[in-house]
Parts: C-alpha cells; structure tokens; sequence
C-alpha cells in the first residue's frame, strides 16, 4: 500500500495532510481511539476533524482517489 499511498500523498500534496502511523508504535492510541481493527485502515476527515469516510482492508488507488475526490468537493 505505500507506494499508492506515496502517490496518493504527490498527487494531493497541495489540498491533503496524509499520515501513515503503525498500529504498534506512534499508532496506538489512534488506532484504538477510531476503532481500526485490521490493516490497512484509512480514514478521511473534512478540515474542520469531522469523519467522513473509513475503510478496512486493501484499496486500489481509484477507491482511495474516488473517495477524496468526494471529500474534496464537498468540504
């Protein structure tokens, strides 16, 4: 998932903030905090931290795309 991630993170570096944690390490409390239960988990939040889309398991980089275009458009 990284490199569709990396990519993710050049392609919308201008309009998203992207951090990747470990669900062991600096992870931790935020993975339990959203009730992540597998890996990959993403999440997405509107600028003002309210969730708006999350997901379990693996996501091509058109899923994830999608899914912040719909984010970005209705922030």
């Amino acid at each position: 998932m990284n490199p569709i991630v990396d990519g993710i993170t050049r392609e919308y570096t201008d309009r998203l903030d992207v951090r990747k944690l470990n669900a062991i390490g600096d992870g931790t409390a935020a993975f339990s905090y959203y009730r992540m239960t597998g890996h990959p988990s993403y999440i997405l939040f509107r600028k003002d931290g309210v969730k708006v889309w999350q997901a379990i398991g693996l996501k091509t980089r058109d899923e994830l795309a999608q899914q912040i275009k719909l984010l970005l458009a209705n922030p």
